[in-house]
């Protein structure tokens, strides 16, 4: 049942680790593009 859980679990693990940082860096883009267009000086 343990090896069940693992084959489960890995997967979600290693597209959360890949995604998650990915999703925050285009949201992060985002923001700061239309802050940027809102006329903020960011850095």
């Amino acid at each position: 049942m343990a090896y069940i859980d693992y084959l489960f679990n890995y997967p979600v693990f290693v597209i959360t680790d890949i995604a998650l940082p990915i999703f925050l860096m285009v949201k992060w883009n985002n923001v700061r593009r239309a802050m940027l267009r809102a006329g903020y000086e960011l850095y």
